[in-house]
């Protein structure tokens, strides 16, 4: 669901960077998809904490935009493309924690 307050924060550079890479690719999403994976791994690899669906949830909680408002009052929302991506990365969870953590997972 799109945080109101969160969709309208011009400050926030996600603001921007979500815009600029659904300009890019506005049908598809595709831009969209790859800048939200690099996130997402970016956070797991930098949290401390170890649950998988936890460590996701915080990300979506707190450093997430799910939608950003325009200046002419439209409304993108990135939830599916999120949405896509937690799939895929819940599907192949024990590769990708390999990868972000090391052989210890």
């Amino acid at each position: 669901m799109i945080d109101k307050d969160k969709e309208q924060d011009i400050d926030n550079p996600q603001y921007y960077e979500l815009k600029y890479m659904h300009e890019r690719d506005p049908i598809n999403g595709e831009y969209v998809k790859a800048y939200i994976l690099h996130l997402i791994l970016d956070h797991l690899k930098e949290t401390s904490i170890k649950d998988f669906n936890k460590a996701i949830d915080e990300f979506l909680a707190e450093k997430m935009l799910t939608g950003i408002q325009l200046p002419d009052g439209i409304v993108l929302s990135f939830e599916k493309e999120i949405n896509e991506i937690i799939s895929f990365l819940k599907d192949h969870k024990n590769e990708i924690l390999e990868d972000v953590h090391g052989a210890c997972y």
